[in-house]
């Protein structure tokens, strides 16, 4: 059963009960600044909640900012340990390939006894 569309009809149904009671009430709103004569009453609540609504929203928004923070800096920190997890079993080289940059794979004619020669 959708219960969303059922809470939503509840909710409608007891405004439109609110404001069909207090059509006819009507009260005088100040300002300080100014002042309003004759206000009905049903708008002065649902300004009054829309207001507060509205200065309720950056409080949520900044929540949900420090919220999605925290879980990506949760999301790093485990990539960085799957990360060194992976480099640290990474198969260690052969002694073949540590010791190839000392092996000269050219193949050049050596000298035999390179001391006996005499340059003049």
């Amino acid at each position: 059963m959708p219960w969303r569309l059922i809470g939503i009809i509840t909710i409608l149904a007891l405004l439109l009960g609110f404001i069909g009671i207090n059509l006819e009430n009507t009260s005088n709103l100040h300002l300080g600044f100014k002042e309003f004569n004759s206000v009905p009453v049903y708008i002065t609540v649902f300004a009054s909640f829309l207001l507060g609504l509205a200065f309720s929203i950056p409080f949520f928004v900044s929540k949900t900012i420090k919220k999605h923070k925290e879980e990506l800096a949760k999301i790093q920190a485990m990539q960085s340990q799957t990360a060194s997890a992976n480099k640290s079993q990474q198969p260690k080289a052969s002694f073949e390939e540590q010791a190839s940059p000392l092996i000269d794979t050219e193949k050049k004619p050596k000298k035999r006894f390179p001391s006996l020669k005499k340059d003049s």
